[in-house]
C-alpha cells in the first residue's frame, strides 16, 4: 500500500472515511471524495496527512454528473499520476417508503448507487478476465452484512 493512491468515494465521513484511516494508517496517499465543502475538509484532510506521514487530498464532485467524475478523475491523475486503488463507497440514502420517496430523489439514488454499488463488481469482473493475461489481478469488494463487522474491524473510528 505504501506509496500508492487510493480514491475512497463517499469519504466525508461514516465507513467511507474509516476506510481512508486505515489506507492512510498503511501509507497509502488518499484522496476523499463527498459532496462537503472543501473549506470544511481542509482541518480533516491536514490532520490525516499529518498523522499519518502520506499525501491528502479531497475532492467535491457529484457521481450522478458523469461530467464531474471524468474531470475529478482527471484532476486526481494531474495531482497524483493517477489512481491505483479506488473504494466506492458513495451511497445516497433516503428512507421512505416507496409511495413517499421523493421523486426528485430518484434519479440521483439510481445514478449513485447504481454507479458505486452494483455495476462495479460486474466491471471489475470483466476487466479481471481482459488484464490476467498481463498478470494483473482486480478485486471488487461489496460487504455482504456477514463480511461487514469483519471490515469494520480493519478500520477505527476516533
Amino acid at each position: 500500500m505504501k506509496g500508492k493512491t487510493a480514491l475512497v468515494t463517499g469519504s466525508a465521513g461514516g465507513l467511507g472515511l474509516s476506510i481512508v484511516r486505515g489506507l492512510a494508517a498503511a501509507g497509502c496517499n488518499v484522496v476523499l471524495h463527498g459532496l462537503d465543502p472543501v473549506a470544511t475538509m481542509h482541518a480533516r484532510c491536514a490532520g490525516l496527512a499529518q498523522a499519518h506521514g502520506v499525501r491528502v487530498d479531497y475532492r467535491h464532485a457529484d457521481l450522478a454528473e458523469p461530467h464531474a467524475i471524468a474531470s475529478m478523475v482527471r484532476g486526481i491523475a494531474d495531482s497524483t499520476g493517477g489512481i491505483d486503488i479506488l473504494v466506492n463507497d458513495a451511497v445516497v440514502r433516503h428512507m421512505a417508503l416507496i409511495d413517499g420517496y421523493p421523486v426528485q430523489h430518484r434519479g440521483m439514488a439510481l445514478a449513485i448507487n447504481l454507479t458505486t454499488k452494483t455495476a462495479p463488481p460486474g466491471l471489475t469482473r470483466a476487466v479481471a478476465v481482459e488484464a490476467a493475461s498481463d498478470g494483473i489481478t482486480c478485486n471488487a469488494d461489496r460487504p455482504a452484512d456477514s463480511a461487514l463487522t469483519s471490515a469494520r474491524s480493519l478500520c477505527t473510528e476516533p
